[in-house]
């Protein structure tokens, strides 16, 4: 399994008070409620359309190689209007390469290494086109085979920074 570095921003998530975003509040409310003893969601009892209030921001990767690859295995509205072909695809097809995808791989394999829950931000965000955005995003740990990590649940919670914008 590749060795892993947590980026900057991000952290072991142990305190739902920490989070800002309602829907970072809200995935972990639902990892909570589904955890087994491990920490981990199982992938095959848990179904995401039960939490509606995720399903814009989420997004579900499948752990190939123990961390080696991740693909797109589910995409959220929000980010299907960006990403329309992204499903089924390898993240790195999916996302161009930089820092985005690189933070996203990065906390990713501490997720498979570590099986723990991670808050990437509140953070300053930009994207091609946008500036003066804050980015906060949970990373869960979901398995299908006992004690391994083979998807990771993800929700990015992005808004605008109104102290920096004039």
């Amino acid at each position: 399994m590749p060795d892993y570095e947590l980026v900057d921003s991000a952290r072991f998530a142990d305190d739902a008070n920490e989070f800002v975003s309602a829907a970072v509040k809200g995935l972990y409310a639902c990892w909570q409620e589904n955890r087994n003893e491990d920490g981990l969601i199982k992938a095959s009892s848990f179904e995401l359309e039960n939490y509606p209030a995720l399903l814009p921001e989420a997004t579900i990767l499948d752990v190939v190689n123990a961390g080696e690859d991740l693909w797109v295995r589910f995409l959220g509205n929000k980010l299907a209007t960006r990403y329309p072909d992204g499903t089924g695809k390898a993240l790195g097809d999916v996302v161009s390469p930089g820092l985005w995808l690189d933070r996203t791989i990065r906390i990713c394999r501490a997720v498979i290494a570590t099986r723990r829950v991670l808050v990437n931000g509140p953070a300053p965000a930009t994207f091609p086109g946008f500036e003066h955005l804050v980015l906060e995003g949970l990373y869960v740990p979901m398995t299908l085979t006992e004690g391994h990590v083979d998807r990771i649940l993800i929700v990015n919670a992005l808004w605008a920074d109104r102290t920096r914008q004039s």
